[in-house]
Formats: C-alpha cells, sequence, structure tokens
C-alpha cells in the first residue's frame, strides 16, 4: 500500500482536490512498484496554483512541480510529469539489466568458442 500524504499550504485546497490527487497519485506504482510514499503540496500563489509531488522509492527520489490556472489541471499536469519520470526510470533500470544480462551471455558464449579452438593439454603432451 502506497503512503500518500496531501498537504495544502494556506488552504489553497478543497477536500474533494486533496482526494482526486490522492485517487491519481495511488496508480503510480502502476509506472514503478517500489514506490513507498508519495508527497503532495498544493499551495497558490495569486491566481496560479502549483502543485509539487515527491515520490519516494527504495534507494530513489523523484520530484515534479506543475502550475496551472485551477488546481486540478495543475495535478493533472504533475501526475502526468511523474508518470513519465517513473516510466523512464523503469526503462532505464531494465536497459542496465538487459546489457548486464547480454554482456555474461556474450563472454560465456566466447569463452566455449576459444575452449573449442585451444588444444587440450594431451594433444600439446603429445604433440
Amino acid at each position: 500500500m502506497l503512503n500518500i500524504t496531501v498537504t495544502a499550504k494556506s488552504d489553497s485546497a478543497t477536500y474533494a482536490v486533496k482526494e482526486y490527487a490522492k485517487e491519481k497519485a495511488q496508480k503510480l506504482s502502476r509506472y514503478y512498484d517500489r514506490l513507498q510514499g508519495v508527497d503532495i503540496i498544493m499551495e497558490t500563489d495569486r491566481a496560479t496554483h502549483i502543485v509539487e509531488m515527491i515520490a519516494i522509492g527504495d534507494k530513489h527520489r523523484f520530484v515534479a512541480k506543475e502550475a496551472g490556472n485551477e488546481m486540478m489541471e495543475a495535478t493533472d499536469l504533475v501526475i502526468d510529469k511523474m508518470e513519465r519520470q517513473l516510466s523512464k526510470f523503469k526503462e532505464k533500470m531494465h536497459e542496465r539489466h538487459r546489457r548486464k544480462t547480454s554482456s555474461t551471455v556474450e563472454d560465456i558464449e566466447s569463452w566455449k568458442e576459444v575452449e573449442e579452438e585451444a588444444e587440450s593439454y594431451q594433444d600439446i603432451v603429445d604433440g
């Protein structure tokens, strides 16, 4: 279960907006399953609504901040940004794992070729 905290500075968000943000943030675990918590900070600066989201994983921290004319718009923008960050990170981790695995397989195959080409000890002694 993902631990989600929503903070609104100076009563800038209604209960409905906070629940909307929680509901959207709950779906972030689809993009990176090792998320442990999400902090959402909402504030209003004159006519601009700002939403900042901090997602905390195992050893990683992801931060996104967006502004909009309405709080729900800013929430949607920050969720989209966070989804892209998490997807990109997950893909990067998969690529790293694939490279590590593929190089190991290639190393094993090259050693097999070397062993097949090399003369055995007995062939050298008899030689």
